[in-house]
C-alpha cells in the first residue's frame, strides 16, 4: 500500500488499540496531543484517571514522519470503533480492492476482510474493536 500513499490516494490509516480497553466507552478516557470534539490528548502513557483508564493515541498533530523516500505530516490522530469508519475513510485507506467497486455493502464487507488480515488473529470487525486513527498527508515523495 505504500504506492498508494506515494500517489496521495492513501491519506490515513487505523490499527487496533492493542490492548483493548477493559471497560466500554465512556469508561474508557483517551488522552494524547490533539482534540477532538470527545476527546481531551495530552499524556505519554497509559494509566489510570479518577476510576478511568487513559491511552495514549500514539500519532500526534503535526509530527513528521520521514523516511528516505518521502515525508508525511500527521493531521489527525484519535480513536473510533472500526465499524464507525466512513465510505469516504474505506477510499482513503486505498482502498477499493480489486474487483470490489464503491457499492457500501461491499466496501464495507471488504475493508472487514482487509482489516482482518492485516492485523491476524482477533476477530476485529465483528467485535467491533476500538482502533487508533491515522489522517496523513504526503509532503514530499522522492519517489517519481
Amino acid at each position: 500500500m505504500i504506492n498508494e500513499v506515494l500517489t496521495g490516494k492513501r491519506t490515513q490509516f487505523r490499527v487496533p488499540i492493542n490492548p483493548q480497553p477493559q471497560c466500554d466507552i465512556p469508561d474508557a478516557y483517551f488522552d494524547a496531543y490533539n482534540g477532538g470534539p470527545q476527546w481531551n490528548w495530552w499524556t505519554k502513557d497509559n494509566r489510570v484517571c479518577n476510576g478511568h483508564e487513559i491511552y495514549t493515541c500514539p500519532y500526534v498533530v503535526g509530527k513528521h514522519i520521514v523516511t528516505p523516500d518521502f515525508m508525511l505530516e500527521i493531521e489527525y490522530g484519535g480513536a473510533q470503533r472500526i465499524q464507525d469508519i466512513t465510505i469516504e475513510d474505506i477510499l482513503a485507506e486505498g482502498l477499493p480492492p480489486l474487483g470490489c467497486d464503491e457499492d457500501a455493502s461491499e466496501l464495507y464487507e471488504a475493508y472487514a476482510e482487509f482489516f482482518d488480515r492485516l492485523h491476524g488473529e482477533g476477530r476485529w470487525w465483528d467485535d467491533n474493536y476500538l482502533v487508533w486513527v491515522c489522517k496523513f498527508k504526503l509532503l514530499y515523495s522522492g519517489i517519481h
